[in-house]
């Protein structure tokens, strides 16, 4: 977060200023319902509710599952999550470039208007990004499905694998 504060700062004067007004309960209960009303928020806040717990889930019992079902000593598990920490630096120099070049490709082909005020996009336009975006993200998503898919394990190599560690585990060469 601090990163992210850091590189968009210089973006504060460009911003534009919202109108004040007072926090009232009635207010943010209506704001509320308003967007609860809104079914595609609706299914997306389900969709991420879920998705947090199944993070959740898998971060709360990911311990029990490297010592107890995968048999994993304390330094196989070390290992296992300095690589977690080496994908997620990987990631984080990754993920920009590559987001910002896919979402240009996005706003050229829907030809998105610069510096527009909102309100001022024709309505056509804003279909345009929402179908772009969409589906987009959908593409992404079935992506990483599809190369999850092709990593190369199959029941006879996964127990040959397991075959070899309980050789290597009782110290036969």
């Amino acid at each position: 977060m601090l990163a992210s504060s850091l590189g968009t700062h210089r973006l504060i004067p460009t911003l534009r200023t919202a109108e004040h007004v007072p926090f009232t309960l009635r207010r943010f209960a209506g704001e509320v319902r308003n967007v609860m009303a809104i079914r595609s928020y609706r299914i997306l806040l389900i969709a991420s509710l879920f998705a947090s717990v199944a993070t959740g889930f898998s971060d709360s019992l990911g311990l029990y599952m490297n010592t107890y079902f995968w048999e994993l000593s304390s330094a196989q598990i070390g290992v296992l999550v300095n690589g977690f920490v080496l994908a997620l630096l990987l990631g984080v120099a990754m993920a920009r470039p590559l987001s910002e070049r896919f979402a240009g490709i996005a706003i050229d082909l829907v030809r998105f208007p610069t510096q527009a005020a909102i309100g001022a996009v024709p309505p056509e336009t804003v279909r345009a990004l929402g179908l772009a975006v969409g589906p987009g993200l959908m593409i992404f998503y079935v992506l990483t499905l599809l190369v999850v898919a092709r990593y190369p394990i199959t029941r006879a190599a996964h127990r040959h694998v397991r075959a070899e560690l309980d050789r290597r585990r009782r110290g036969d060469s």
